[in-house]
């Protein structure tokens, strides 16, 4: 026995046992399921689809609306259908079947749908995104607005507070630019609010509140904290503008007296210190959790949130009440917590602290030396149009209209990833043009605001701590995995040619049924059983051998359809069907030269090399008229809205593919293994070749 066919038989069982276990229909590890990298890291999975005819789904019908006046181009509509049909593809359903009806109308079937509503909006919407030049004024989040590429016309994108990240090279984070969420009030009013008194005992101020205070500090000023304990003060300069909400609510706590008589009961030397907890354990804290506000670096003596634990906090907000202070320069813990302030003095009393010292007061100045805002007083601002989600920043009563630098038709990629924090993100990078554009403005505007926007809704506004050169950048936040990949299709795929309107939705059963089903599966086995019995009657041991290779070649195509993935339909697994009886119809050509071969009376490893190398070019034509035929499905089903046409042609070009190398590669080194073997047994016995 040759050693290289010694390798190649090794490579053949290994690919088996490989494609054995991937088509086993068990939970495969995670550390599998990323094997497949191909996939996007959000929804990597292994496991078979199933088309809408095999498990139901949702049929939509949109229907074309043009502006008055105006005719809708046909092949408007055939773009809108692309784009509806690349959108639903990246929602996970490989194989949906959209197709035009008319000259205004779009029928797409989703199978296995699990949220009908997204589903629709994803389809339908048009995300509009715009970096917009605000100066150094701050809009909130949900403000809808008019910028220089024209007023609202849509609804709010419903998109929650994000954050930007802006880097330079290979998208990795180098600048985090805060989400500061201080008031765009030009008045105030205060106004009384009552507040539970604060109890003596620390223990009973856990969970004392239901929601965070209200925004009562002013982003633009500077505040100082002192926190006193017995071994001295630590001065801490505070900053609003990077952690605006985290500083708002350190503030709060301040002036009510939450933190009075509380304990650092954490102490790490090298690392941190920890305290402001009222249970004193680190597990406690005022009743709500903060958002985070990522920003500033870990440098020695910053201040920073502490959590609850990130396990229990997916969403990665603050304990609420809890801080820590570093130690050390701690650029492990950068992008992961919210750090709001520096310790300007007293940093050898922060580092001579034991636990159970405890903080005796915490009392807070702005920069003119005055308190922000009395302790049992909140702001309310008022203004005569202000931001939120249905209004639009005003001027004299006229809307203020702002520059867009950037659209998102200046994009050049966009790809939904998971943060090392394990937060959904949308990456996206520029063009070259726009690139430049990026790098100059923000070389320009150092330390101003720069809005980011979809469909003319503020989704974050974030400052720009220093020029971005690269023109990479990432859009992050609280996204669910839905939420995150619908921002992501929108953005990839472009806003429709033409709008659409839904003229109707209902879900729908199995159009076959899970008894067509089963009975379908039932026909194939039988069907795969007729096929093995024949070959094992009628060639015997190449027969044997060949029905080895056949078994491989089924194990690979349902491998390759759970790894890629492939949706399966009934157009689908007719195609496998077919290439099935092409694997077949190989074997049937090389066992036949064999035989012919044998009968002329030449020897068994002579014959089986000859054997094979005249039936080669018959099966390479073969299957290469397959892929061709396969390739004009292929097109008919993307260009003429035959889209169902299209998983015929999938699976059957995979099928022809696997073919050669199980029909030829397999097949012959199985045939060359066993003649190795036992080839003089084989020559006294040849009515076991089929002869």
């Amino acid at each position: 026995m040759k050693q290289s066919e010694s390798w190649r038989f090794a490579i053949i069982i290994l690919i088996a046992l490989v494609a054995l276990y991937v088509s086993l229909d068990i939970e495969h590890p995670q550390w599998v399921k990323n094997l497949a990298f191909w996939q996007p890291a959000a929804h990597r999975d292994i496991a078979l689809r199933l088309g809408l005819d095999l498990q139901g789904g949702l049929k939509v019908l949109l229907a074309a609306q043009a502006p008055e006046g105006e005719e809708i181009d046909p092949g408007s509509i055939q773009e809108v259908r692309r784009i509806i049909e690349s959108r639903v593809n990246a929602l996970g359903l490989t194989e949906p079947v959209v197709q035009s009806q008319g000259e205004r109308r779009i029928i797409v079937e989703l199978p296995g749908i699990e949220n009908p509503e997204l589903a629709v909006e994803t389809i339908k919407d048009t995300a509009l995104l715009e970096f917009v030049d605000v100066g150094r004024m701050w809009l909130e989040p949900g403000a809808v607005i008019t910028t220089t590429e024209g007023p609202p016309t849509f609804g709010v994108s419903g998109v929650e507070e994000t954050a930007l990240i802006l880097s330079e090279e290979d998208a990795m984070p180098t600048t985090v630019l805060p989400t500061p969420t201080e008031p765009t009030a030009v008045e105030e009013t205060v106004e009384e609010r009552d507040l539970p008194p604060m109890p003596e005992d620390p223990a009973e101020r856990a969970d004392m509140y239901s929601a965070p205070p209200e925004m009562q500090i002013d982003v633009g000023q500077t505040y100082t904290a002192t926190i006193s304990t017995a071994k001295g003060d630590i001065v801490v300069q505070l900053d609003p503008q990077a952690a605006p909400l985290t500083v708002n609510n350190f503030v709060f706590l301040s002036q009510q007296g939450f933190y009075d008589g509380l304990t650092f009961h954490r102490v790490e030397p090298g690392f941190v210190i920890q305290g402001g907890d009222p249970l004193g354990t680190g597990g406690g804290g005022p009743g709500y959790t903060v958002p985070a506000e990522i920003g500033l670096p870990h440098t020695k003596g910053a201040i920073a949130t502490a959590r609850l634990g990130d396990q229990m906090n997916p969403e990665r907000a603050s304990s609420g009440s809890q801080f820590y202070i570093a130690l050390e320069a701690l650029p492990q813990l950068d992008n992961a917590y919210t750090v709001f302030g520096q310790v300007v003095e007293g940093m050898d009393v922060v580092e001579s602290i034991e636990i159970g010292d405890v903080i005796q007061n915490v009392s807070i100045v702005d920069e003119d030396g005055e308190a922000p805002v009395p302790a049992d007083t909140v702001t309310d601002p008022t203004v005569e149009t202000p931001p939120s989600p249905a209004t639009t920043p005003q001027t004299n009563g006229e809307a203020i209209v702002y520059e867009t630098i950037l659209t998102g038709d200046q994009l050049t990629g966009v790809d939904l990833n998971v943060s090392p924090q394990n937060e959904f993100i949308v990456s996206i990078a520029w063009n070259d043009e726009a690139a430049e554009i990026f790098y100059e403005y923000t070389a320009a505007h150092v330390g101003q605001h720069l809005c980011i926007l979809l469909d003319k809704t503020v989704i974050s506004c974030p400052r720009i701590n220093q020029p971005i050169p690269g023109g990479q950048a990432s859009i992050t936040g609280n996204f669910t995995l839905e939420e995150a990949r619908r921002l992501a299709l929108q953005l990839r795929y472009g806003a429709l040619p033409v709008p659409m309107h839904v003229e109707s939705f209902n879900r729908i059963g199995a159009t076959l049924g899970s008894e067509s089903v089963e009975r379908s599966i039932r026909a194939g086995l039988v069907g795969l059983s007729i096929v093995l019995f024949f070959m094992l009657v009628y060639y015997r041991i190449p027969g044997v051998l060949a029905n080895f290779a056949l078994i491989i070649y089924v194990l690979i195509n349902i491998a390759v359809y759970k790894l890629a993935p492939i949706t399966l339909t009934l157009p689908g697994i007719a195609g496998f069907i077919l290439s099935a009886g092409m694997a077949v119809d190989a074997n049937i050509l090389i066992f036949e030269r064999l035989k012919e071969e044998l009968r002329r009376g030449r020897r068994l490893m002579t014959a089986i090399e000859i054997g094979f190398d005249r039936a080669w070019p018959s099966i390479r034509d073969g299957q290469l008229s397959n892929l061709i035929i396969c390739g004009i499905l292929f097109f008919f089903g993307s260009n003429f809205g035959a889209s169902i046409v299209k998983g015929f042609a999938i699976t059957l070009a995979i099928g022809t593919v696997i073919n050669i190398f199980t029909a030829v590669f397999a097949t012959r080194t199985f045939v060359r293994q066993f003649a190795a073997l036992a080839g003089d047994w084989l020559a006294e016995h040849e009515r076991l070749l089929g002869v």
